[in-house]
C-alpha cells in the first residue's frame, strides 16, 4: 500500500472522507473501504482469541489457586501430624539382666516408664504362656 493509500486509510478511519475530482478517486475509496473493512475483521478475530485466551489463563490461575490451598491445608495437616509424632532414637542402654534403661540424667528406669515418657505408646500388661506356666503352674495344665 502507498503512503497516500495509507494516509487516506487512516483518514477515512477518523472519519474524513477524500473526494478527489477524477472518478478514480471513488475506486479508491471503495479499495480503501474494502481494507477497513478487513482490517475490522482482522481485528475482531483477534478480540475473539485475546478473550478465549483470558478465559484459558482465567481458569488456568482458579486451578492454581485450588492447588495452593489444597497444598497449605496439606501442610498444615502435616505440621500437626508431626508436633504429635515423639519417636525414640539412638542406642538406648539397657540392663542386660532386669531390662531397665538409663536415661539422659543417669537414672535407670523400667522399661514401659522409659517408653511411656518419651514416646506416646501406652501399656497394658498381661502374660505370656512361657512366664504363666513358670509363676503359675498350677493354673496352667
Amino acid at each position: 500500500m502507498s503512503i497516500r493509500k495509507w494516509y487516506n486509510t487512516r483518514r477515512i478511519a477518523a472519519g474524513h472522507y477524500i473526494l478527489e475530482k477524477n472518478p478514480s478517486g471513488y475506486q479508491e475509496i471503495d479499495e480503501l473501504l474494502q481494507n477497513i473493512h478487513l482490517m475490522a475483521l482482522a481485528i475482531q478475530s483477534r478480540e475473539q482469541e485475546l478473550e478465549e485466551s483470558k478465559e484459558t489463563l482465567e481458569q488456568e490461575i482458579d486451578e492454581r489457586k485450588q492447588i495452593a490451598m489444597e497444598r497449605e491445608t496439606l501442610i498444615i495437616e502435616l505440621q500437626d501430624a508431626l508436633t504429635q509424632i515423639k519417636t525414640l532414637k539412638g542406642l538406648l542402654p539397657i540392663c542386660a539382666s532386669c531390662k531397665k534403661i538409663r536415661d539422659k540424667e543417669g537414672c535407670w528406669l523400667i522399661l514401659e516408664e522409659y517408653i511411656q515418657d518419651h514416646s506416646e505408646a501406652q501399656f497394658s500388661h498381661g502374660i505370656c504362656p512361657e512366664c504363666a506356666k513358670q509363676l503359675y503352674p498350677e493354673f496352667c495344665r
